[in-house]
């Protein structure tokens, strides 16, 4: 019988691995790009290699000349990418791990989104900001004295 994962088990586990690894356990997909595609004369069949763009993990495809897939693996999986040791990570103990994912998709895109609103940062209107004499502008006491025309209003003069 096979051993299952205890869930804080492999809450704890998931703390430590890569968010790429994340990603694609969490979806249970990896983002294959094809890297190389060979055929074989003798034994009349494809290798094909894809690379995981997230992660790193190597797929090797083996098809026919009709292209019908008859096997497929991954060639060796990235360190640290495997929790070793724990049993089979299913239900609730995968659970932690797809929830590991969607909170790092949403914290993610969160993040974006506060960016894309984000006003620019305000600057402090300062004397050198300006382009004006940064000196300190003297005491009232050491000013020179201005001579200021009173508010008040004239009085019309007297036509004489």
């Amino acid at each position: 019988m096979t051993d299952y994962a205890d869930r804080a088990t492999v809450r704890q586990l998931v703390k430590e691995m890569k968010p790429e690894y994340i990603v694609c356990r969490g979806k249970r997909q990896h983002d294959l790009q094809p890297e190389n595609l060979v055929w074989n004369d003798v034994y009349k069949f494809r290798t094909a290699t894809e690379v995981c763009s997230r992660c790193g993990l190597r797929m090797i495809t083996e098809m026919t000349e009709d292209w019908t897939v008859l096997a497929r693996w991954p060639e060796k999986y990235p360190e640290g990418y495997l929790l070793t040791g724990v049993g089979r990570i299913a239900g609730d103990a995968f659970n932690e791990i797809r929830g590991a994912y969607y909170q790092q998709v949403w914290k993610q895109k969160r993040m974006a989104k506060s960016e894309a609103t984000a006003s620019p940062p305000r600057r402090a209107a300062t004397r050198e900001a300006l382009g004006i004499n940064a000196e300190p502008e003297p005491a009232p006491s050491e000013r020179p004295l201005r001579l200021v025309r009173s508010a008040a209003p004239r009085r019309a003069r007297k036509a004489g």
